[in-house]
Parts: C-alpha cells; structure tokens; sequence
C-alpha cells in the first residue's frame, strides 16, 4: 500500500472513529454558530466579561461594576480576550469552543448508551431544535457560562454511569464553579440516580465518601459566590427581592402563571420513560440516565409546589432551570439507545444485549429509519447555516446591529465616537445593545439585571423612576414595551431630577420631543441632549 493510500485509509479510520463527534460538532455550528451573534444573553455576559478583562472600559456603570460572583470563573476566562478581540469575533470563537466541549461530552454519552451516529443526529438536531421543556432555558446556543456547566454535568454523569466516582465530583463542582445552580441541582440528580440504583454502588461507599471533597475543591468560587450572596441578603427585604426577581423580571423562568406553552404531557411522557428504563431496562447506563431525568424532574416539582402554594418568593432558586433542558436532552438521547438496538445489537457481545437478538428485516428496518431522520437532521442543519449567513451578508456592517433601525445604530455609533469614556447616559432600558455599541454607561437596562437581592430592589428602582415611580402593567419582557413608552414620555423636570440625582451628563430621545436642553447630536429620528 502507497503512503498516500495508507494515509487516506487512516483518515477514513479515524473519521468513523470520531463519527458521533464530528457529527455533533457539524450541527451544532451549522445551527447555532451563526444565530444571533451578541443576542441572547452574550450582551451581557460579555460585556461584562469586557469590563472585568479592563476596569477603564465603560467605568461609571452601575450595573457592570456590580459584583456578579457566579460568573467569576467566565470573566477570568474570558476577560482578557473580551478586552483583546473585538466582542463579535470572541463570540464566534467562544461558541466554537463550547460546542467542540459538548461534542466529546455527547461523543462520550452515545459510546456510553451505545446509540449509533445515524440516531445521534436526529436526537441532536431535536434537542437544538426544542431545547426546553417550557421555562425558556437553554443549554446550546450564544457563548454563555451555563453552557459550560451543563457540559460539566452531563460529563459528571458519565463519570457515574462508569462507577468513575472521581472525576464525577470534580466536574459537579465545576459545574457549580461556572453557575452555581446548575451545579447544585445536577448534585441533587446525581444523588437520586445512586439512590435509584443504591444496589450497584453499594460496594463503593467508601470511595465515593473520598471521593465527595474533590467537588469542594473545584466548587471554591461558587462556595464564595454563595457567602457573598448570603450576606448581601441578610442586610435587606430578600423578600421583596425575590418578588421582584420572580415575578417582575424573570416569570418566564420561574413562574408557571406566566407560562404559554403546554408542558403537562411532555413531562408527564418524560417521566413514564424514565420511570420505564429504570424498571425494565436491562443495561445499567440507560437505568443511570434514567434516574438521573428523574432526580432532576423532581426539582420541577418542587418549583410546581412552591407555586401552587403561594411560596412565590422561593422561586427564585429556578427550580425549573436544570429539568427544563435535562429532561428533554435525556429523553432523546435515551430514544435514540432504544431505536439504536436493531443496528447495534449483532455487533454486541456483552451481557446487556444478546447478539443477532433481532430479525434482519427489523435491522434492516431501523437503518432505514435512521438514515431518513439523519438526512433530515442534516438537510435541516444546512438549511439553518444558509439562512443564518445569507442574513449576515445581507444586513448593514456591523451585522449584529442590524436589527435596529439605521438612525438608532447612527445615533449609538456617533455617541461611541464623540462623548467621553467615562460619561453615563439616560437612554431607554429596552435597548439591550447600548454597552455594545455606544460602549458608554447607562442608568439601567432591562435586560442587563443584577443578581444580589440589593442590586435587585435598586434595579427596580430605577425601572420605576422611568415611569413616574408607578408599576408596570405587565410583566417580565412583556414590560419592555411599557418601559420604552414611559421613557420617551419623561417630562422635562422629571429629565433633570434624574440627572441631578445619579450624575447623568445625556439623555438619549426622540425627535420632536422639544425638550429644553442643549442637543448636541440629531438626524431624524433621534436627538442627544446634553444634561451639564
């Protein structure tokens, strides 16, 4: 055999070897790695990563120089590129970094369940496609910390699934490390699954009892987060915070009132799997994963109690959170191993599955079904890319503003090149995108929300001082039309009472306005006001 045919062959070997990775890793950036670039969250979690890389940048702002501690391993992550690389590019290059870490984890989930690449794909393209059950969560999509600790925990439960107790707890308290409740509640799954299954770790209670202060070690900024939190909320009403974190801001998250979509049967369906694998199923891995859906589908029911019980202000803790994507990402994972069985089965044998156990023309039956939903899968995923780029080619430089309208971006872009680093403006909380393009302070911004429960009362005050100090008629982002209105209705006096109050030097309206302050900037949609 010639050096080139001999490496071509192994090429091809290596290439099926890793079939499952390159194939998660091709969806998930043919569906994501150009969707809403510095949308969803990366507004916030990278400017803020910006200012913890360099202090100097935007340095009067309440909301970035507020202490977030759960995202402390992200920002010392990522604060030097956000200060070295444009935001956009850090963007792109975070998302192909996670997606290449969830690729492995999700390699190593389909080797451990034993599903074949052809069910791998339609169960990957799934659960990008319904990523949550119905609070809204999310696991894959913009550069985001979360991402990073659910491909932690998901890691973790491989480890158990292979009695690696070890590596188990290290990844939790990684989990933790990079957001706390997401580590904290794969924990408490993690725990019911070794319940669930107590029989085949019973012979192990001395190592996993070693084994438990290694997720202490790697949870270290998460336990200082927890004590800053914990104190800050001894000093004010937390409970008045949590009422405003809950239902003013956040519903959509953690309040079943404000919910939309129908979830009773999905979960219910969910949770007869789960509870079927774990009695009937044979294979031990399917039975972990199992109890590990249902460890995490009680923490929904816990949230469900404490809502039917008027105990609105616990749901702070987002009980929700980690089943809402955990559920439908094992449900169709733990699909695609049973549909996997007829392709899988002659080429086992071990003791979970007897070889040949299946008739060729089921065989024969299930390939075709997973060559059809692969297919589909991918046809999809490249539908997606091509839709997402052409929208990218298409839209006015720079394209991540391009949804707003050209005398806004023209606006933001003159006050990024004009005004002072250091000065702080009133400009509408519904525009989400003012750190990234003015790249100047604000006196709030809906989107961009505190955590502690004394940023968050100071926050809400603020929202409520734009609207004469009223409330709101409505709640979480259906307020942000309200707050936009009621910010561009502010009187003259209110305008200055504001500005004299938290040393504002801009106001950022609208044109026809007439307001009595000098302009120094206008086109014809937007006036900037000068409030020195």
């Amino acid at each position: 055999m010639t050096p080139v045919k001999s490496r071509v062959r192994g090429l091809l070997e290596l290439s099926g070897k890793r079939s499952v990775f390159l194939s998660v890793f091709a969806i998930l950036v043919l569906n994501l790695l150009l969707k809403n670039i510095l949308g969803v969250n990366e507004n916030v979690v990278l400017a803020e990563a910006r200012h913890f890389g360099d202090p100097s940048w935007i340095p009067n702002d309440w909301f970035l120089n507020q202490y977030i501690g759960y995202r402390l391993l992200f920002n010392a992550m990522f604060g030097q590129a956000a200060r070295a690389l444009p935001l956009y590019i850090l963007s792109i290059a975070g998302r192909i970094l996670i997606y290449f870490i969830f690729a492995i984890v999700v390699d190593k989930i389909a080797r451990t369940l034993k599903i074949h690449v052809l069910f791998v794909i339609p169960a990957m393209v799934l659960f990008v496609l319904f990523q949550s059950l119905v609070a809204r969560e999310w696991m894959l999509g913009g550069l985001e910390t979360k991402s990073f600790a659910y491909a932690c925990a998901l890691g973790a439960l491989v480890a158990l699934t292979h009695r690696r107790y070890r590596p188990m707890f290290l990844l939790t308290g990684l989990a933790a490390s990079f957001h706390i409740l997401v580590g904290i509640y794969a924990a408490f799954s993690l725990t019911v699954a070794m319940l669930l299954s107590f029989r085949s770790h019973r012979d192990n209670i001395r190592e996993i009892l070693l084994s438990s202060p290694l997720a202490l070690m790697t949870a270290v900024p998460a336990l200082y987060a927890v004590g800053q939190y914990l104190a800050d909320s001894a000093t004010v009403d937390s409970l008045r915070a949590a009422t405003i974190y809950v239902i003013e801001r956040n519903p959509h998250h953690t309040f079943p009132g404000a919910w939309t979509k129908p979830w009773a049967v999905r979960f219910s369906a969910s949770c007869l799997l789960f509870a079927g694998i774990l009695r009937f199923s044979r294979i031990p891995a399917r039975r972990d994963f199992a109890a590990y859906g249902l460890g995490s589908s009680l923490l929904f029911c816990a949230g469900l109690a404490l809502y039917y019980t008027g105990n609105y202000h616990w749901l702070k803790l987002y009980w929700f959170r980690h089943p809402d994507v955990i559920i439908p990402f094992i449900g169709f994972f733990l699909a695609a191993s049973l549909l996997s069985d007829p392709v899988t089965a002659e080429t086992k044998n071990d003791d979970t599955q007897a070889a040949g156990s299946f008739p060729p023309w089921v065989r024969a039956a299930a390939l075709c079904v997973g060559i059809v939903l692969s297919v589909a899968g991918i046809g999809r995923s490249a539908y997606a890319f091509r839709d997402h780029l052409a929208k990218i080619v298409r839209s006015e430089r720079p394209f991540y503003l391009a949804h707003l309208e050209p005398e806004l971006r023209d606006a933001l872009f003159w006050i990024k090149a004009n005004t002072p680093r250091d000065a702080v403006f009133l400009a509408s909380p519904a525009l989400d995108e003012f750190y990234i393009s003015a790249e100047r302070a604000m006196f709030v911004s809906f989107k961009h929300s505190p955590q502690t429960d004394s940023d968050n009362i100071e926050w809400y005050k603020r929202i409520q001082i734009l609207n004469n100090g009223s409330e709101h008629r409505e709640d979480g982002f259906a307020m942000v039309d309200d707050i936009d209105e009621a910010f561009y209705r502010l009187s003259p006096g209110a305008i200055t009472s504001i500005a004299r109050q938290y040393n504002l030097h801009y106001y950022l309206g609208k044109k026809g306005a007439r307001l009595p302050f000098p302009a120094v900037y206008s086109n014809s949609a937007y006036v900037l006001y000068t409030l020195k």
